[in-house]
């Protein structure tokens, strides 16, 4: 005679949704110190591994944006952009330096 299993229905978890990670990039404004240079934007993540400048703060966010994807790969973070929020906080270069 065949045997007979009674099936459960599967237990499927409850749908949860995905949070991205958040990463704190901190920018600081260096000025020229002389006629040569140029005043640029500097923004360093610890976390992230990244370091990168830029002549203006859209400029500055706009990079690293665009270095992201490698920096996360050259880190074998397994994460991809779509996984991270960036909180971009200002510091000044004197409390930075200190």
């Amino acid at each position: 005679m065949p045997t007979t299993h009674a099936h459960r229905p599967q237990q499927v978890a409850p749908s949860v949704p995905f949070m991205p990670l958040t990463f704190t990039v901190k920018v600081m404004h260096a000025e020229a110190m002389d006629a040569q240079e140029v005043p640029m934007w500097i923004a360093v993540s610890d976390a992230l591994h990244l370091a990168t400048e830029a002549p203006t703060f859209a400029e500055l966010r706009e990079r690293v944006w665009e270095i992201l994807p490698d920096m996360l790969e050259a880190n074998r973070m397994g994460l991809g952009v779509e996984d991270i929020n960036l909180v971009f906080q200002y510091e000044d270069v004197a409390t930075a330096l200190a």
